[in-house]
């Protein structure tokens, strides 16, 4: 009798068990279904927060469903999502970002890595090459640099041109408009703003005349570190330019960033001398380094 009992209630426990078990299942069959037939936004990060907070699958399949309706949102953003949504709005700006946002991929928003953004403040050359913006931005770029094995390690300073905008844009904390040639210098009294609209018409002014341009291009100088870590280049001189510029004042640019770095405590006394200087093949800069 009593082996009969335990039987029955070995039977009853294995149904049980069967029945947990078809369900468990359908709903892996549920979320797989879900995940192969949908786009849905931030995949691995909700698939994250389903193991960090101990979901069930069935709880799983309600958050899948919320986030194909838009009602979910891992944010959960790792430092690559934010990395990679600061390169897209640097480069494709707002628009490029809000479109990567709604879409499968769902990067960060613009409110969401506008703390990133504001870690690294680089000056924009205003007017003539400035020895204090080089060596801000030296400071800003190299202060927290891990050095490394060695103390100090060879640099080389590295020049080339990038594409732009083409465009002007105001500088807040500098009240300066930002975004003319190099000439600029030579037309305009100031890039300051101030309380009235003169240095705007005295821009457009010349701009309209053809004696000053809106760079189409930016000029780049950057640091690069020859060492196992962080190896990279990191600009320091952002200048727009139209490409007009004389080879003296190119010799002149490339001296002050020479000197920016043996002056900053953040260059050469903390981090090595430059041994190399590398530039593109524009006929300005080739005369300025034969000259130097």
């Amino acid at each position: 009798m009593i082996n009969w009992i335990t039987e029955c209630v070995k039977n009853t426990n294995s149904r049980k068990y069967l029945v947990r078990a078809h369900k468990r299942i359908k709903a892996f069959q549920t979320l797989l279904d879900l995940i192969s037939s949908n786009d849905i936004p931030a995949l691995s990060r909700l698939l994250s927060n389903a193991k960090k907070e101990g979901w069930g699958t069935s709880k799983t399949c309600s958050q899948v469903v919320l986030a194909i309706t838009g009602l979910y949102h891992s944010c959960n953003f790792t430092s690559l999502d934010k990395d990679l949504a600061v390169l897209i709005y640097e480069l494709g700006g707002g628009a490029a970002l809000y479109a990567l946002n709604k879409a499968p991929i769902s990067l960060p928003s613009r409110h969401t890595i506008a703390e990133e953004r504001q870690k690294i403040s680089l000056r924009v050359t205003v007017g003539p090459v400035k020895l204090t913006d080089i060596i801000a931005n030296i400071e800003m770029l190299f202060k927290d640099n891990e050095i490394g094995e060695h103390d100090k390690v060879i640099h080389t300073l590295c020049q080339d041109k990038i594409a732009g905008d083409g465009r002007l844009c105001y500088l807040d904390d500098t009240d300066a408009i930002a975004g003319l040639c190099e000439h600029a210098n030579a037309e305009l009294e100031t890039f300051r703003m101030g309380s009235n609209l003169t240095t705007i018409h005295a821009a457009v002014k010349a701009v309209r005349e053809g004696r000053v341009h809106v760079g189409k291009e930016y000029s780049v100088a950057v640091f690069a570190r020859h060492a196992p870590t962080d190896y990279g280049a990191k600009p320091v001189l952002l200048m727009p330019t139209c490409k007009h510029g004389s080879w003296q004042t190119a010799a002149l640019n490339l001296q002050k960033l020479l000197s920016a770095w043996k002056l900053s405590p953040y260059g050469e006394i903390m981090h090595g001398s430059v041994k190399n200087i590398a530039s593109d093949g524009a006929s300005d800069r080739r005369r300025a380094l034969y000259f130097l």
